[in-house]
């Protein structure tokens, strides 16, 4: 995945080496989410990209989510995406 759309911005997707998370957002000095090589074409790499676009929402929009709530609402939108398939299709049109 090159890129996510989050409101007005595209928000590019790097895939780089990273020590110590599988995942960040960068906000400053331009958006970004960079992901750890070691997930990319794995089934994690969705997930990671989710959870790091949640936490884009969280900063640019400042809402002020917590760690456990990014991960609460990661899990519960993966699940929501793969169990109704359907709704993509209708939020596509």
């Amino acid at each position: 995945m090159k890129s996510v759309k989050i409101g007005h911005l595209e928000v590019p997707v790097r895939y780089e080496q990273l020590d110590a998370a599988m995942g960040i957002f960068h906000l400053y000095p331009n958006p970004a989410i960079a992901i750890d090589k070691k997930v990319q074409k794995t089934n994690m790499e969705f997930q990671v990209i989710l959870h790091e676009s949640i936490h884009a929402i969280d900063r640019l929009y400042k809402i002020g989510l917590k760690e456990k709530q990014v991960c609460v609402l990661k899990q519960t939108l993966t699940s929501l995406i793969r169990d109704n398939p359907k709704l993509i299709v209708a939020l596509k049109k």
